[in-house]
C-alpha cells in the first residue's frame, strides 16, 4: 500500500472491522470494510493516496471505535 493510510491494530477476539478517512471538512474520503478478522494483529489501510491535508481516521473494531488525526503531508 505505497502513499496510502495505513492503520495497525489487534484484535482479542474475531469480528468485522472498519476503517474510516474524514476529510477536514467532515465528509468520508475513504472507507474500508476488512469484513470479519482474525484475533491478532493486522495492518488495514487505503492504497490511493490523499491530498495534503487533516484526516481524521476510525477505527471500528468488536473491540470499541478508536480515532487518531493524523496529517497527510504534501509532496
Amino acid at each position: 500500500m505505497t502513499g496510502g493510510i495505513k492503520a495497525r491494530y489487534r484484535l482479542e477476539r474475531p469480528g468485522a472491522v472498519r476503517l474510516r478517512v474524514f476529510s477536514s471538512d467532515g465528509r468520508v474520503a475513504h472507507a474500508v470494510a476488512a469484513g470479519v478478522t482474525s484475533a491478532g494483529e493486522h495492518t488495514l489501510g487505503t492504497a490511493r493516496n490523499h491530498t495534503a491535508g487533516t484526516r481524521m481516521l476510525f477505527l471500528d473494531t468488536p473491540d470499541g471505535r478508536l480515532s487518531q488525526r493524523i496529517v497527510v503531508p504534501s509532496r
